[in-house]
């Protein structure tokens, strides 16, 4: 079946999300649909994060993997986008965090523009200006008023708490799997990158988590420690 649509898909844009953030994203659209509440309205309560996430994190973590892996080996060459002679640019890589930054949403937006533009049968717009405009329309809304009454909100912000926390364990997998992608593919001067900066921001996460679990610990044994003196 993946054989069957590859033709369809040349050339190819990526988008990639840091799973610490895919993966609780696409648990909100979970608990909304079995919920019945509106789409990017409202994030799951932590007590009902902290079991999905449980039963299903290496499973939505290996796949995040195999989706990144299958793009990247059956589009471009080793060495990244371009086709085997390295006379076309068959995919380009971006991530979501890139396109929606307010520092490098228009130049990632320009990037995708571009290589559309190059891709034969298509005209797209084109130009840092006018890029720009359409990109600070499209993703940041701007010159539009608010919504009417009952309309979704134009932002797509979810209420509640947007802390979603991981064991250690799982943090520890999350980077040993996107580690192991890189070694799979250490030369792809798209894909690598981004790895790279998603386990150095991991990593991060895991060291403030652990300083978190440590502090909490510490004040619940100091509180036993005072409870017991009185």
């Amino acid at each position: 079946t993946q054989n069957l649509i590859l033709p369809f898909f040349n050339p190819t844009v990526i988008i990639l999300r840091h799973p610490m953030h895919a993966i609780p994203g696409y648990h909100n659209f979970l608990y909304e649909v079995e919920q019945g509440l509106a789409g990017h309205s409202t994030r799951a309560p932590i007590s009902v994060w902290n079991q999905w996430r449980d039963a299903h994190f290496q499973e939505e973590m290996n796949r995040w993997i195999q989706h990144a892996a299958y793009w990247a080996d059956n589009y471009g060459s080793p060495e990244g986008g371009r086709s085997p002679d390295g006379a076309v640019l068959e995919r380009l890589v971006v991530t979501y965090e890139g396109l929606v930054s307010d520092k490098d949403g228009p130049a990632n937006a320009l990037a995708v523009a571009n290589f559309l533009d190059a891709t034969e049968g298509v005209s797209a717009i084109s130009g840092p200006r006018l890029v720009k405009c359409i990109w600070e329309k499209v993703i940041k809304y701007k010159g539009q008023g608010p919504p009417e009454a009952g309309a979704r909100d134009l932002e797509s912000k979810r209420s509640g708490s947007s802390f979603r926390p991981y064991t250690l364990k799982q943090y520890d997998y999350m980077i040993e799997s996107m580690e192991a992608l890189v070694a799979s593919h250490p030369d792809d001067q798209q894909l690598r990158p981004i790895l790279e900066s998603y386990i150095g921001w991991a990593k991060l996460e895991r060291v403030a988590r652990d300083e978190s679990i440590a502090a909490n610990k510490a004040a619940a044994d100091a509180n036993g420690a005072a409870a017991a003196v009185q």
